[in-house]
């Protein structure tokens, strides 16, 4: 924002010779995102990827409510796994970009992954609910959904990690599912209010995202305190959540790698 458009052309003229990546810093507008991509950048950070605006009012699209569908099913006290195998099925394209998906992070060493019930039977329910969230997520394609999917895959990741360190009795994919949904808003255009409302997601889940305090809240604002470099808010969360500060980092360092290289090998949706 305090370098003017010559500036930083005659800087990246002057530096070509040693392969720099450029970072734009203080992106704060899709004009910012779109002029920045268009000078070359291809590293951002900016208020532009945690608060995006809002562009349309259109209706969520079906898919979500399907996906949503079976994600609800997958949280119900007796999940059924021939019904949750057969409702996957029944959308061709899940079905599709689950396996191959599967297939290509080599979750599973042992064998291929061919049918969604194999799947479920080798991975259990709490990992295959995440994985269905990601593909939900990365379904939309908007301009800027490389960059928020990076940013909810860190989040997800990072609570997902926290959650199996701290809270070993409680379902990691909750926290998994709560860093994952928590920028729907950006992908979907809509506030997260509107969406909530159509989709069927476990109450505090929906508490948190709307940053109603309680322990699931506090670990969203936690990672978005990082996010935006409030280190000394950042502590305060910690302490409140009896988290170390260590710990913390240390799986978000993890986050970031893992979340890169998932994108890197993300089957299209198309």
């Amino acid at each position: 924002m305090q370098t003017p458009k010559h500036e930083r052309q005659r800087m990246m003229r002057e530096l070509k010779s040693y392969n720099i990546r450029w970072l734009a810093e203080k992106v704060e507008t899709r004009e910012q995102f779109q002029q920045a991509i268009e000078e070359g950048f291809s590293l951002f950070q900016g208020f532009f990827f945690s608060k995006p605006a809002l562009l349309s009012g259109d209706p969520i699209p079906e898919f979500y409510n399907n996906y949503a569908v079976i994600l609800n099913e997958m949280d119900s006290p007796s999940p059924n796994i021939l019904k949750i195998a057969r409702l996957i099925e029944g959308n061709l394209s899940l079905s599709y970009q689950l396996l191959k998906l599967l297939n290509k992070t080599a979750f599973i060493q042992r064998e291929k992954v061919k049918t969604i019930h194999q799947a479920i039977m080798l991975i259990g329910l709490d990992e295959l609910k995440k994985w269905i969230a990601f593909i939900m997520m990365n379904t939309n394609k908007q301009m800027c959904s490389e960059e928020v999917m990076r940013t909810s895959l860190v989040r997800a990741k990072t609570l997902d990690q926290l959650a199996r360190h701290y809270s070993p009795d409680q379902p990691a994919s909750q926290f998994f599912l709560l860093g994952m949904f928590s920028m729907i808003d950006a992908l979907l255009g809509k506030t997260m209010e509107s969406i909530l409302t159509e989709l069927p997601i476990d109450l505090e889940i929906k508490e948190a995202l709307l940053l109603k305090e309680n322990h699931f809240s506090k670990a969203l604002l936690l990672i978005k305190s990082i996010e935006t470099a409030n280190w000394l808010l950042a502590s305060d969360f910690c302490s409140q959540l009896q988290w170390e500060e260590d710990v913390l980092f240390n799986y978000y360092n993890e986050a970031i790698r893992w979340s890169d290289q998932l994108l890197e090998k993300t089957p299209s949706s198309n």
